[in-house]
């Protein structure tokens, strides 16, 4: 597989939940982001090609357009 050229991804919300529990190693980059034009507060993520990878996430997700997946259930 080609490696993309984006280094780093989030996930958001209920999603970002979900892969810390599936990928021990994003705990640490576990925060809250705030978006204030919303008034909304999100849980967030981030996750990297090699963790991608070791997790086979591409095959756990749905793509929903260009710079959008959705964690899919199993």
């Amino acid at each position: 597989m080609e490696q993309p050229s984006v280094e780093e991804w989030f996930a958001y919300g209920q999603s970002a939940v979900n892969f810390r529990s599936l990928v021990p190693e994003v705990a640490d980059s576990f925060t809250e982001e705030v978006f204030p034009e919303l008034e909304i507060r999100l849980e967030r993520i981030s996750i990297n090609y090699v963790l991608t990878e070791k997790y086979e996430l591409p095959f756990l997700c749905t793509l929903l357009g260009d710079d959008y997946a959705e964690l899919s259930p199993k």
